[in-house]
């Protein structure tokens, strides 16, 4: 995983790419960093991954360990009718950490991760009302899950 970014040069600040090796995330959608300084990574297919890093120099980085978090793929997904759907993800689009070192706490956006409305799939009945905000709570080495918003509208497309 590499990240970039520069202001103009008016305003003095610049940023420069670091690597972070030991990372295996497949169509990342949101990161932050928590405050057990762990570095927390959404995947689009509802996957969380919570990363410890070490500094090995200069612009260099790696993953000592890794908890994944699946949590958030347990949400049960329906159709446009409300009908259950046998479809174990969830497209994830937003998290926010807060929280304790010893006790994280994890707001996730997340709703039915399939894509559809217009082109060649045309209308196919997913649930345009899944969007939910899940709050997860760790304590030791369990992980909770709070739904504190569900049923926020989303399009037929990506999200």
């Amino acid at each position: 995983m590499s990240l970039s970014f520069r202001l103009s040069a008016q305003s003095g600040i610049s940023f420069t790419t670091s690597t972070l090796a030991g990372v295996n995330v497949s169509n990342p959608t949101t990161l932050a960093f928590g405050p057990d300084n762990r570095l927390y990574v959404t995947q689009q297919d509802g996957f969380i991954f919570a990363y410890t890093i070490q500094k090995n120099g200069p612009n260099n980085y790696a993953v000592t360990n890794t908890e994944v978090i699946s949590t958030i793929r347990s949400i049960p997904n329906h159709d446009d009718r409300g009908g259950v759907i046998s479809f174990v993800q969830r497209q994830v689009t937003g998290i926010v950490a807060t929280g304790t070192a010893a006790n994280p706490v994890l707001y996730i956006c997340s709703s039915d991760p399939r894509i559809g409305g217009g082109g060649e799939l045309g209308d196919i009945d997913l649930d345009t009302n899944s969007g939910t905000i899940s709050k997860l709570t760790k304590n030791g080495s369990t992980w909770t899950m709070t739904h504190l918003v569900r049923g926020l509208p989303r399009c037929e497309e990506n999200h």
